[in-house]
């Protein structure tokens, strides 16, 4: 998994294995198949892109039937055969890029959103706040004092989670 958490000595697990690559040369190989991972940069499938209009999108088509909606939407068959190429997958990552920085935020959300491919806009804080899928789970939501609460997110025998009552109320103070 990477990162890993820091270790006692200050250290993170990614730390050590740099410091022993330094010291060891055979080791800087393990470290560097690290750094182009699918989860940190390597895959094209699954990131981040700009958007023509300065938006960013995200891409997370690990899954073939999630990179297969996007080659589809996306109209290119011929990236189909490409989820597997070796990392990291620059040309395949510029390719994605040049395609999104064609696109502005609404028309790719208009042409990938449909799509079952793992895609969804970058929203900003009141975006997020808003959305439907927030607004669907009650996790955050305004209190009775009208600040954002987010709240614990567990629905306990069919009972969603109540606000909470304003830091005020709890000191005792008024």
């Amino acid at each position: 998994v990477w990162p890993q958490p820091a270790r006692r000595d200050g250290a993170s697990e990614n730390q050590a294995v740099a410091a022993a690559a330094v010291h060891d040369p055979a080791g800087a190989e393990a470290f560097e198949d690290k750094l182009v991972g699918i989860l940190n940069g390597g895959a094209a499938y699954y990131g981040i892109y700009a958007t023509a209009d300065g938006g960013r999108i995200t891409l997370c088509a690990i899954e073939p039937k999630f990179w297969r909606a996007f080659c589809e939407a996306a109209e290119r068959p011929e990236w189909l055969g490409r989820q597997g190429e070796a990392m990291p997958q620059e040309a395949l990552r510029t390719e994605i890029a040049a395609l999104f920085a064609g696109l502005t935020l609404v028309e790719a959300v208009a042409r990938f959103g449909p799509a079952d491919c793992c895609f969804a806009p970058v929203l900003g804080l009141s975006e997020a706040l808003e959305s439907e899928q927030t607004r669907g789970r009650g996790l955050v939501r305004r209190g009775i004092d009208n600040l954002w609460q987010a709240l614990f997110p567990v629905v306990v025998d069919g009972e969603r989670p109540r606000s909470r009552k304003p830091l005020k109320d709890l000191q005792g103070g008024g």
